[in-house]
């Protein structure tokens, strides 16, 4: 009998024969509406079969942005999630956002581990696992992700080094975006990677605070190389630039980190315990966002989906 990651390798090795359709944009929402219907309505509530986006717990619509992580939430993790699967092979994507002072992620997920916590519906792990992780030694954890989490809110190092600048990193299954431990059975350390020169939180090097400024980021992944670029629009920053954050993954292979050459795609967020970071004292605000399937140019040289913890 195959194992499961031998099993992970064989689906891949069959989606690699299939080559990406030539660009295409799934979606491209420069905001957002709460109708029923339509290519940027955000339903609060699942399944609304003609809603393009749907988030969970609730997610109101505010003004033209999604109100993703309410000011008052508690303990929860929170999603918003595209309602069908996209192309995932190659692609280009851009999303503004205004930070909380928790965390934000994007994230391509095919979990089959929770029945009523998978596809559009995906949530797992609050506070620091950011909606995306959950490790208690019973329940298994979420699988088949790719997932870049902007953090505001926890340590930066294996060390469990004090908090001095908003950081980003990815991370597959099985990889807790939590420095130090908060108790998960099968963690490891993973270093964080400041943002710097683009502060999320204010004071710079104060946890659990915002600008309030909307953010823009694009993650472009050609097959191979995932970049991210990000800057402060309400600052007035640009990309390229001074005042532009980039950073390259390189060598990654998202198909086999997914179990597929197609996946659900959206962000997650997480709340957790503790004054004054309980309940959240800011609001985590969508306001626009896009996605563009490209035709890949680069190889990965490996396929395993769990490359980096091995």
């Amino acid at each position: 009998m195959l194992t499961k990651r031998y099993l992970f390798l064989a689906l891949i090795g069959l989606g690699f024969l299939i080559p990406a359709s030539a660009q295409s944009t799934a979606f491209n929402c420069p905001s957002f509406n709460g109708n029923t219907s339509g290519a940027c309505s955000v339903a609060p509530s699942y399944p609304t079969p003609s809603t393009a986006f749907w988030s969970r717990p609730g997610g109101p619509v505010s003004g033209s942005a999604v109100d993703m992580v309410s000011v008052g939430s508690t303990h929860n993790a929170y999603s918003m999630f595209y309602s069908t699967t996209a192309n995932i092979q190659a692609f280009t994507t851009t999303f503004t956002f205004v930070p909380n002072g928790w965390n934000f992620t994007f994230i391509l997920q095919n979990d089959n581990t929770h029945a009523g916590y998978e596809g559009p519906e995906f949530a797992s792990g609050a506070s620091c696992e950011a909606g995306f992780y959950q490790d208690d030694g019973t329940d298994p954890t979420p699988d088949n992700l790719f997932a870049i989490d902007f953090d505001s809110s926890w340590t930066s190092g294996p060390s469990g080094n004090p908090f001095t600048y908003s950081a980003v990193n990815f991370y597959e299954q099985h990889e807790s975006p939590c420095n130090p431990n908060d108790g998960g059975v099968h963690w490891w350390a993973t270093n964080k990677i400041s943002t710097s020169p683009v502060p999320l939180t204010s004071p710079t090097g104060t946890p659990f605070t915002t600008t309030g400024d909307t953010y823009s980021a694009t993650v472009t992944y050609d097959g191979a190389t995932v970049t991210l670029n990000l800057y402060d629009v309400t600052a007035g920053g640009s990309c390229p630039g001074t005042s532009c954050f980039t950073h390259a993954w390189s060598n990654v292979s998202i198909p086999s980190l997914v179990g597929a050459t197609t996946s659900y795609i959206g962000f997650t967020s997480g709340v957790g315990s503790g004054s004054p970071q309980e309940p959240s004292q800011y609001p985590l605000y969508v306001k626009s966002w896009s996605f563009t399937t490209n035709t890949p140019t680069g190889t990965p040289t490996y396929t395993a989906w769990n490359a980096r913890s091995t």
